[in-house]
């Protein structure tokens, strides 16, 4: 079953690089903080994509 409309990979890929760069940036693998930003980056990700769709 395919989707009726497929999303410009390209547009995505460059939402996704934009959010890590910017949540990511200057921070230091931590362990227990890890799951949280990861959480965080995920949930902006989504958003973002679904402004460009």
């Amino acid at each position: 079953m395919e989707p009726k409309t497929k999303f410009n990979q390209d547009l995505v890929y460059d939402v996704i690089k934009s959010v890590v760069d910017q949540k990511m940036h200057g921070l230091k693998y931590h362990q227990k903080l890890c799951a949280n930003v990861s959480t965080l980056c995920s949930d902006d990700e989504k958003e973002q994509v679904k402004k460009v769709e």
